[in-house]
């Protein structure tokens, strides 16, 4: 049993270790360079068939991440019971336990912090776009239902980035680790479920954030049950420091001024990133117009039933400058746009730099007159400017006389 117990140790040390280094930590970016040819490898070991290959897609969960998952358990295995054949006399690892419980704090601590600033300074969530507002429910992907319905309240999404921060910020001293430990692991169950039922694929970083956090708890077990379910007194249990004690002083200064430093960086980081942003304009065009009425030359004649195909039905422009063109049928046209409110001309640029011009006449009413070529066709379009959307309009309400359930 003991020698069972040592091998099951070191396999999770050394998981959390190649686990946590290649997932955003220390050496990531180092370790990352030495997956990007073995994983393949591996794949190409388990099934010929597998192509794997390391992407870049704001997916958590691509096919390379499994199988980096799978090479780690691996790894885990095979080495834990190597160390323990050659080690076999020693009869515990109480030391490494230390280095083992200080991974994991700092590992899960820099992943809360992370997320949980990105939710304060609204970059993981942000305001629902036009092009989102536009979007009807039911073309949703179960992950973009998600992120408007977060996205839509500010204050909740800074709630949730508080408990994010909260907790990681408890794991970084080892008397409040057990307090961070419970918020961390009551705010990630949530989010891997919210994952897991919205589809969305950062399922492997959240399941290993609670299980992490689980295995910090399990050090406070006896402790947890006899406060929670036996009801009785418990003494304090801190987690023992690696460093010597006449060393302490020192360590204390050094670790809270290079965490300060850190934190302000990131603060300044996301501050900056968030200005950004925030820092466009609306034009004239921005908004949402609905066309009215449209009219195709071709030729210099009117096409009096154009292919519908071919006809505008409304055209989205962010205050980014990003454009849409909706079809009455077939695939939207997506642009970057150059707007000159002066001379009152907008032109749509495709990504191969051929671009559409119109003049325009936009009134106080919010009807559009756009007028120019798009493509070889001359056009003459009247639309309509649409009101503000209710789900951007409603504002918080103590007194409700009836449920406003839309």
């Amino acid at each position: 049993m003991a020698t069972l117990k040592k091998i099951v140790f070191l396999f999770l040390f050394i998981y959390v270790i190649v686990y946590s280094n290649s997932m955003q930590f220390i050496l990531s970016d180092f370790v990352h360079v030495l997956w990007e040819y073995v994983v393949p490898a591996f794949a190409r070991m388990i099934s010929s068939k597998a192509e794997v290959a390391s992407v870049v897609s704001g997916s958590g969960d691509t096919l390379f991440d499994y199988y980096l998952v799978l090479l780690l358990l691996f790894i885990s295995i095979i080495t834990s019971l190597i160390i323990t054949a050659i080690d076999y006399s020693r009869p515990n690892y109480k030391y490494l336990t230390k280095w083992f419980l200080l991974i994991l704090r700092y590992y899960i601590a820099s992943q809360m912090i992370t997320y949980g600033f990105a939710k304060l300074f609204a970059l993981q969530f942000g305001e629902p776009s036009l092009f989102n507002l536009e979007q009807s429910l039911g073309d949703k992907s179960p992950m973009g239902l998600l992120w408007t319905f977060m996205g839509h309240s500010k204050a909740y999404v800074m709630f949730t980035g508080i408990a994010e921060l909260l907790g990681g910020l408890c794991l970084l001293s080892r008397k409040t680790t057990l307090l961070g430990a419970l918020i961390t692991f009551g705010v990630m169950i949530n989010v891997m479920m919210m994952n897991y039922c919205y589809d969305v694929p950062v399922k492997l970083l959240s399941t290993h954030l609670v299980i992490f956090s689980l295995f910090i708890l399990c050090y406070y077990t006896k402790n947890i049950f006899q406060f929670l379910i036996l009801n009785r007194d418990v003494k304090a249990s801190i987690i023992p420091d690696i460093i010597p004690l006449k060393a302490q002083k020192y360590k204390f200064y050094i670790k809270w001024t290079i965490l300060v430093l850190y934190l302000s960086y990131l603060g300044y980081s996301y501050n900056n990133y968030r200005k950004q942003m925030d820092s466009a304009v609306p034009s004239l065009l921005t908004g949402v117009f609905e066309v009215h009425q449209f009219e195709l030359f071709r030729e210099g004649r009117l096409l009096k039933r154009p292919a519908e195909q071919i006809v505008w039905d409304k055209i989205i422009v962010s205050k980014r400058g990003y454009a849409r063109i909706n079809l009455k049928k077939s695939t939207p046209y997506n642009f970057s746009t150059s707007i000159d409110e002066i001379n009152k001309t907008v032109k749509f640029m495709q990504s191969d730099s051929i671009g559409s011009d119109f003049k325009f006449n936009l009134n106080k009413d919010g009807i559009l007159y756009l007028n120019g070529y798009f493509k070889e066709d001359s056009l003459s379009i009247i639309l309509f400017k649409k009101d503000e959307y209710n789900l951007s309009s409603q504002t918080f309400r103590w007194v409700q006389e009836y449920p406003d359930n839309r």
